[in-house]
């Protein structure tokens, strides 16, 4: 089954995710509204900065007088001028309002971004002569047709009744204003429109101001404000549709389409009979990969166990067949040779011998016959093995010391290579002589005499290796794949003669992995031997056993 990386979020902490981004994303729309109508508040009722009309220096030094890219400096009524110190007014953006200034007359203009501004007092001293005081208030706001609250106050200069200075706080460039100009540097110059400005000097080095000239009526610029508010606000509400709409959509992504999914892979689970693995991909909510994953699971088991059954099922199959194969042959052959002899077709000379292959011929089917009673207790759930701890070392050497002779007798070299080192085991001994016994009989069955037999132990870090080769008959490389499955032997033909029931393997394989081991058939060991069978055991300690 195939393996994904699925994310851990839970379908309850989509929910809440999704629901606090929503909200989130809602306070911050909310906020930024806020914020954008407090800026465009701004915007409306303020002057340009002195950083905004900075960025005009390219157009004004290279004297592009005519659409400067600032909207405050002609909307709402608000036009300005170009005035040179040398030549007078060179430019206007409303031709319908000039105002001839003078050069000294611009020089008091106010500038933008200035923190004070002034305001002129005449007065009479005690003698009732008469006299002016120009002040400078310090003030919290820029625009001086707003309430202002005076942070401080300062003496500017004093003026007697013809407008000479008489006293100043610091050196003063004139001795003596006009009225006009007292105006303009007070910003009372004209009842309509507030005057600011801002030096600069061109790039063939003239000096001149561009003077801005604002309405003092600000209901035009408070109407501006709040439609851009309510445009705003028009955005915004918008936006929480358009949010509400994004939420329902990955709600519907996230929860309805899995389901969707799963719902059509359950209705083609049960057509498809586990032929195919139904599989539901899915990266998402942990609920939601939790079911998809058990979907899976149950897919892949159904598969498995489809597959499985067919297995089962050819098993069955084949295992009829050779059973009946095996039996038949030998019963036979006992029932044509005792036939053969009831009838006196037999020679009297010759009975004996036929009674001889009789009696072999029982014997085969005798063995046969235990080895599928063997095989079905192997097969049994309820078969076991009473494992205890036991010096492998000493085991090996009672072993070979009763079946050593059993080479000798069928005229078979063995080189056996045994260890003194003790090497403990949890071992069922009985079980354990029915392994030996069954590689060393199909070694039998399978060599013709002469073929070496060679046996050898390895006491390893965490485990004992048995190796057990000999130098006779190779094995085919496609029957060695399933040597240990049931009914294989070394050849395909399943004629009769001296070759096993093709379970004595089977039963070596199930009983090695009932004592946490393995066995391995090696066909390209290491000369002269041409095949091995090699049986890893774990040491005593490396095993975790309540049989024991």
């Amino acid at each position: 089954m195939k393996k994904r990386k699925q994310k851990k979020g839970s379908l309850v902490g989509l929910l809440v995710r999704s629901y606090a981004a929503y909200v989130l994303l809602f306070f911050l729309g909310s906020t930024l509204w806020l914020f954008q109508s407090v800026l465009l508040y701004a915007d409306t009722n303020h002057l340009p900065s002195l950083a905004q009309i900075s960025k005009l220096d390219d157009h004004l030094t290279s004297k592009k007088f005519e659409h400067l890219p600032i909207d405050s400096l002609t909307t709402l009524g608000s036009f300005y001028e170009i005035f040179s110190y040398e030549r007078g007014l060179v430019y206007t953006s409303n031709s319908k309002e000039k105002h001839p200034l003078t050069a000294k007359e611009v020089s008091v203009i106010p500038e933008f971004d200035e923190k004070y501004y002034l305001t002129w007092v005449p007065f009479k001293d005690q003698s009732g002569q008469s006299f002016s005081i120009v002040q400078r208030n310090y003030k919290d706001k820029k625009y001086i047709d707003e309430p202002i609250e005076i942070l401080r106050e300062e003496f500017d200069f004093l003026m007697d009744d013809q407008l000479r200075v008489i006293s100043s706080r610091k050196p003063m460039a004139y001795t003596q204003f006009t009225e006009r100009e007292l105006k303009l540097m007070t910003h009372r110059f004209s009842d309509k429109y507030n005057l600011h400005r801002y030096n600069f000097t061109t790039k063939d080095g003239e000096k001149m101001a561009l003077i801005l000239y604002r309405p003092y009526d600000t209901e035009m610029e408070y109407k501006l404000f709040f439609s851009r508010v309510f445009t705003n606000l028009f955005l915004f509400f918008a936006i929480c549709i358009l949010l509400i709409f994004l939420f329902s959509y990955r709600i519907r992504r996230k929860i309805a389409k899995p389901l969707a999914i799963l719902g059509n892979a359950l209705e083609t689970l049960p057509k498809n009979r586990g032929e195919e693995e139904v599989y539901v991909a899915y990266d998402g909510p942990k609920e939601l990969v939790n079911i998809s994953n058990t979907f899976n699971k149950i897919s892949a088991e159904l598969r498995e166990s489809e597959q499985k059954r067919a297995q089962l099922e050819d098993s069955k199959r084949q295992m009829l067949a050779d059973i009946s194969h095996d039996l038949k042959t030998p019963i036979t052959v006992i029932q044509g040779y005792a036939k053969a002899m009831e009838e006196g077709i037999i020679a009297e000379e010759n009975q004996e011998r036929y009674l001889q292959i009789i009696h072999y011929k029982a014997s085969v089917l005798n063995d046969l016959i235990n080895s599928f009673h063997e095989y079905s207790n192997i097969e049994h759930p309820d078969f076991s093995v009473q494992l205890k701890k036991v010096d492998f070392s000493v085991y090996l050497q009672q072993y070979w010391e009763k079946s050593y002779e059993e080479f000798a007798l069928n005229q078979y070299p063995i080189d056996i290579e045994l260890t003194e080192k003790s090497m403990p085991l949890l071992l069922d001994s009985a079980k354990f002589d029915r392994v030996l016994h069954n590689v060393i009989n199909n070694f039998f069955h399978y060599n013709p005499e002469g073929t070496t037999f060679y046996f050898r132990v390895q006491k390893e870090e965490k485990q004992v290796k048995i190796t057990l080769a000999d130098n006779g008959v190779p094995i085919e490389p496609e029957i060695a794949a399933e040597i240990f499955n049931p009914f294989v032997t070394g050849d395909r033909a399943r004629t009769a003669g001296n070759r096993g029931s093709g379970l004595g393997l089977a039963i070596v394989d199930k009983i090695i992995r009932l004592h946490h081991g393995q066995v391995a058939l090696d066909t390209t060991p290491s000369a002269p031997y041409v095949k091995a069978f090699v049986i890893t055991l774990p040491l005593a300690d490396n095993v975790e056993d309540d049989r024991v």
